[in-house]
């Protein structure tokens, strides 16, 4: 998956003489360039990184409490009514 965009930034980094070996190996059997092997690599675990952050698992009673506060709000606090007093007070 190379990409067609300017390749203008450069990442250096440091590596056990093993691991480089590895890494060239499996760039060679899947017939990409290592740079393109390890940008590859990297990509889909930035993706995946980036998409556990932005997931929430709920075990089955968090599912129900949730829920129940969205059916059943608690009445505002005097920090929420503040804070929609200031919102008001910014759209006037």
């Amino acid at each position: 998956m190379p990409s067609t965009a300017a390749k203008d930034d450069r990442i250096s980094i440091r590596t056990p003489p093993e691991l480089k070996r590895m890494l060239i190996a499996a760039a060679a059997v899947s017939n990409i360039s290592m740079t393109d092997f390890l940008l590859n690599a990297a990509r889909k675990a930035a993706e995946t990184v980036l998409a556990e952050s932005r997931q929430i698992t709920l075990n089955q009673q968090e599912w129900d409490r949730f829920m129940d506060l969205l059916d059943n709000p608690p009445p505002p606090n005097a920090a929420l009514r503040a804070a929609m007093q200031r919102h008001h007070a910014l759209l006037d």
